[in-house]
Order: C-alpha cells, then structure tokens, then sequence
C-alpha cells in the first residue's frame, strides 16, 4: 500500500513539474480587433482581417534566447488552420536572421494581422502556435528562396509540431 501511494504521489509530482516547464514560455493574446478594409488593398485574397496583438512572455528564472528574422519575424507564427494566417509587417527595410532575447519575467510584443479565409467557419476555435528555434538551431532558419524543397528550422517545426508554444483557443466574432 506505501508503494502505490509513493508512486501516486511522484506521479503527480512529476505532472506538476512537467505542467510548470509548459508554462516557462507563454504565447497571450493582447487583443483582437477588426482591420480597416482600406488599409488592406495591397492584399489581393477574399479574407477578412483582424488586427491581433500577442505577446510571448518568459515566466522563468533564466533569459530565453530564440531565432527570428527581423521583418518576416510572423514566420515563426503558424495557427491550428491553414485558411488563417497571422500576417507580420507589410513593409521592412532589411530582413536579416536575429537572435533574439526576453529578459526574466519579461515579454515581447508582436502587432500583426490575422487574415481569415472567407471560407471559414468562425464558429471554430482558432490558436496561436510560436515556432520556438533554439539559440543552437542558427542555420537556414527560415527558407525563403526556393520554397520548399523545406529543409528550414521553421518548416521542419512546422510540420512536425515540435518545439510549438500555443495560445489558448479563440473565437473571431
């Protein structure tokens, strides 16, 4: 009887830690708000836009580094829906792989647009997954010329889930 109840208790000891390293990087929805059609010429697809906040948020004791690029950064986005995507900024003077850090306890903010399909159900739940690539995974980060054959970081991650930091789900209204 003292093993099972030993055994109980390293088991939920062991789902608490595990649960808490889950938390240790946060992808927060900030705000969602319908875009300005106006603003959206330039983009020929029959979606509509919402303007979307996120931040993601270091809740541990230790400064995270991860690699992004510095105008396409949104390629480290993806959602659970491939006829939504969440859209970076239109324009950049210089797109260039970076190693990015979040101090302890801190966070950093991305403002982009969440471009939904008119096709879609927005009944559905829609999340937020972060592309997290590692300070040791520098080399061909992103592919931008040619795409695929895909042997990027992001793509590999992409399409196996790994290394994937998700919002909670959400619904567009």
């Amino acid at each position: 009887m003292r093993t099972i109840l030993a055994f109980i208790f390293l088991l939920i000891f062991l789902t608490q830690c595990f649960n808490d390293r889950n938390n240790d990087l946060e992808l927060k929805i900030n705000s969602i708000s319908k875009a300005i059609d106006d603003t959206l010429k330039e983009l020929s697809w029959n979606a509509k836009f919402h303007k979307l906040s996120l931040s993601l948020e270091n809740n541990t004791d230790s400064t995270i580094h991860f690699w992004m690029y510095t105008c396409s950064w949104d390629d480290n986005f993806i959602t659970n829906y491939q006829n939504v995507i969440f859209l970076g900024p239109l324009e950049c003077p210089r797109n260039f792989p970076k190693l990015f850090d979040i101090e302890v306890n801190s966070r950093m903010n991305f403002d982009g647009l969440l471009a939904i399909d008119d096709t879609f159900d927005l009944n559905k739940m829609i999340k937020i997954g972060f592309i997290y690539i590692d300070e040791d995974e520098e080399s061909r980060i992103i592919e931008i010329s040619p795409f695929p054959p895909g042997d990027s970081v992001a793509l590999k991650k992409h399409n196996t889930h790994d290394r994937i930091i998700w919002s909670e789900p959400f619904m567009i209204k």
